[in-house]
This record gives structure tokens, sequence and C-alpha cells, in this order.
């Protein structure tokens, strides 16, 4: 009889679990919907003014913007988004593991200073005992261009004092519900994807190239001026694009996480019932036949 009250109180125990990771798996569910359609609106807006940077930067043999202009590297700075909370996988895991591959390629925790997105990833550097100068947590709550705004200024001022002179940022990037991929971006220097391939979305040569001298001295007030502000605004979009990635990345890893503990505990709890009817049924089928053996005794 105490090995069923045991098994009773187990099944209890998970019936009481499973509710919690229910209500999870549906709060996850309801936020998902609304991050994956935030971050998927924020990719076309980075992916522009990232060409439109790249253009400008062709037009100009040395670029004036010192964000655009490599330096000799002493320190680098991680810029490391995490969320706040468990429960939701690999999520977290990925992220630090693939951040400590950056920061063993890049010398170490001596050269290294963490900027840390995400109560996970502040603990996670501080018990290692790197470099953390910048924390800001509950950002993965819904990031705002406010905070990316923030951000990515006290990037450029790091990089302005010469405490860092490269800058790298680590987050997760969503592609579906049960995949997300963790992945570092170049942030300083600044090299915009049509850059890095080589390419630029106007031609430098061909029919099209007096149509590109055209543009460029149709500029005002000049190339220069609007690429300044404009590289401001492309790491604000950069950094904002990173924080929204990273919040729908962490609702569908919360989902699957909990679809599977929900399912789990749904398997468990049939097994137990399974276990102890079987228990229970060889308990009745004894006490049966305890009354009978002692009938027959007794006539």
């Amino acid at each position: 009889m105490e090995n069923l009250r045991r098994i009773r109180r187990h099944i209890r125990v998970i019936r009481e679990v499973r509710h919690i990771t229910r209500a999870m798996k549906l709060v996850a569910a309801a936020k998902l919907r609304s991050a994956q359609e935030r971050a998927q609106a924020a990719r076309p807006f980075a992916r522009k003014i990232s060409e439109v940077l790249a253009d400008l930067a062709s037009m100009m043999p040395d670029p004036p913007h010192p964000i655009l202009k490599g330096r000799p590297v002493r320190h680098v700075g991680l810029v490391v988004i995490a969320s706040d909370r468990g429960l939701c996988g690999r999520y977290n895991q990925d992220i630090l593991d693939l951040a400590m591959q950056q920061a063993q390629q890049m010398g170490g925790p001596e050269k290294l200073v963490i900027m840390a997105m995400g109560r996970v990833a502040r603990d996670f550097f501080r018990a290692r005992g790197f470099n953390v100068r910048v924390a800001h947590v509950r950002l993965s709550r819904r990031p705002t261009f406010a905070w990316a705004e923030r951000i990515a200024n006290e990037i450029m001022d790091f990089y302005n004092q010469g405490v860092v002179d490269r800058v790298y940022l680590v987050y997760s990037q969503f592609v579906t519900t049960t995949r997300q991929e963790p992945r570092v971006f170049q942030l300083i220097p600044a090299v915009p994807p049509a850059m890095a391939s080589g390419g630029s979305s106007l031609p430098a040569s061909g029919p099209g190239a007096s149509g590109l001298k055209l543009w460029k001295r149709a500029i005002e007030p000049s190339a220069e001026a609007v690429l300044n502000r404009l590289v401001d605004r492309y790491m604000q979009a950069v950094v904002y694009r990173a924080l929204l990635e990273a919040e729908a990345s962490e609702r569908g890893a919360r989902l699957t996480a909990m679809t599977a503990a929900t399912d789990n505990a749904t398997e468990l709890i049939e097994r137990l019932s399974t276990l102890y009817n079987r228990q229970r049924q060889a308990v009745i089928t004894r006490e049966i036949s305890e009354v009978v053996a002692g009938a027959e005794a007794v006539h």
C-alpha cells in the first residue's frame, strides 16, 4: 500500500508540473507570433540600409567615418545577447558556447570586453572572470528601438574612447519555431553584407556608370555628411534587428522546450498510471486470495 501511495503522489506532482509547462507553452505560442512578425519586419530595413551604406562607402577611397576604418586590435568587444530566464532548451547554451569559441579565438579574457544583454549572459561571464563593462537585463521581454539606440551609442562610445578596437555581435537568428541559429556578426569595423561580398547595388562601370556619377553629385549636403549620419543609423538598425531576432528565437525555443516537457509529462503519467493499476490489481487479487483461503480454512 505504501508503494501505491508513493506512485499516486508521483502522478499528482507530475500533473501539477504539466499544468505549468502547458501554461508556459500557451504563453510562448501567443508571444511568438508577435515576436516573429517584428523580427521579419525589421529584416528589409536592415538589409536596405546595409546596401545604401555599402554604395556610399564604395564612392570614397577613404571613408571618413572611423567606424568604417580598421585599426590595430588590442581589445575586442563582444556583445552577447541571451535571455533573462531559462526553460528554453539549449537556446542560451548554444549562444554562450559560440561566444566562448569566439573569445578563445580573440585571445582569451585579457583581450575581451564583454557587453552582456540578458541576465544569463551577465552571470555566465562574471562567474568566469571576464571584464563585463555593460550589462542590460529585461531586454528580451519586448525590445524597443530606444534600447537599441542606447546600446549602439554605448558601443560607439567605447570604440571612440579606445576601450575596444573591434566589436562582434553574438546572437541567435530566428529561422523557424524549432530552429534557431547562433551567429557571430562583425559590428566594428562596420562591414555591411554588400561590402563583405564585394558587391554594391549600383554598378561601378558599364551602362549604369554615368548614373552612379549623377547620383553622387546629387547628394546633399554631401556624401560625407550623409555617410556619417547613415553609419549611426546602421549601427542602431543592426543592434535592433539582433534584439528582435533574439526575442523571436527565445520564444520559439521556449515553445519547443515546453511542448516537449508537456509531452514527456503526459507520457510519464500514462506509464505511472499503468504501473499503479497493475500493482493495485495485484494487491486486490492477493487480498481476495487471502479471504478465500481463510474461508476454506474455517470450513
